[in-house]
């Protein structure tokens, strides 16, 4: 488990339940607080994400966010009880909310250093896409599900799978539902470098004070530079909105019978 940063106050932290926020310095940390739950995505916590990342962006004197989770996961995604009991409406207003919290993320000002350990399932693989560095301890697994449970991947999964790994090696990720470890997806070059679980809070806090030591110019330009070429590599603005398609999937007659398959399995 990531050893968070050591507690400081401030007044104007906004108090989010699902989140540990702080700042040191040039540094803020964001931390993902549901470890009873295993950090597992809900409507609140999602929320609660996009309201952070924007309370960041605002601050000025913050150059660099750690995002990081507290317990055993990074996050092990949606929990599978939002698809067994499916309402294809809200799961598509769930989609839509998800998305625009990836997005926020992806987009704030300061650069992002992202720490993950543990189950990184779904959504918390493409939330780790959004950071613009990205550390592993060696008990990383990552999976995405969606397509087993009959949906096309959302969030911007796939573009952002594409530039980091080409599309080839996207479709095999996205489509045939594999687990990826740490070494994997270092070689895929998804992660910057992989260390040992206690190592890792660490390792990716001190890339952070030596991003700091960089003028806020040149973070921020760089910043916007690579997120241009990025979107040029492949956009993230997709032809059909993702909760529509979402929609569809969960009505579909085959993409109900291939989740109902999935869900009648025990989880892998």
């Amino acid at each position: 488990m990531p050893q968070g940063p050591v507690e400081t106050t401030s007044g104007d932290i906004p108090q989010l339940p699902s989140l540990s926020l702080r700042v040191e310095g040039e540094i803020g940390y964001l931390g993902l607080n549901r470890p009873d739950t295993l950090n597992a995505f809900d409507m609140a916590m999602i929320e609660d994400i996009t309201a952070a990342a924007e309370w960041f962006d605002a601050r000025r004197d913050v150059k660099v966010v750690l995002v990081y989770s507290t317990g055993r996961a990074f996050s092990s995604g949606f929990h599978l009880d939002q698809f067994r009991n499916a309402d294809a409406e809200a799961v598509a207003r769930n989609i839509d909310t998800g998305r625009r919290m990836i997005d926020t993320l992806e987009r704030m000002r300061p650069l992002t250093v992202c720490a993950a350990n543990g189950h990184c399932i779904g959504g918390g693989l493409i939330l780790l896409l959004a950071g613009d560095f990205r550390y592993a301890s060696h008990d990383l697994s990552c999976l995405l599900p969606e397509t087993h449970l009959g949906i096309p991947l959302p969030w911007g999964g796939v573009p952002r799978l594409v530039r980091e790994v080409g599309s080839v090696r996207a479709a095999e990720i996205v489509l045939l539902g594999k687990r990826s470890a740490a070494a994997a997806l270092k070689d895929f070059g998804i992660l910057n470098d992989v260390v040992e679980p206690q190592a890792l809070f660490e390792h990716a806090d001190g890339v952070a004070r030596q991003l700091c030591q960089l003028s806020r110019f040149v973070l921020e330009t760089t910043k916007a530079q690579l997120r241009a070429a990025k979107e040029h590599m492949a956009s993230t603005d997709l032809s059909v909105p993702e909760e529509n398609a979402v929609r569809i999937g969960m009505s579909d007659p085959e993409s109900i019978l291939v989740r109902k398959r999935r869900l009648g399995r025990p989880s892998s």
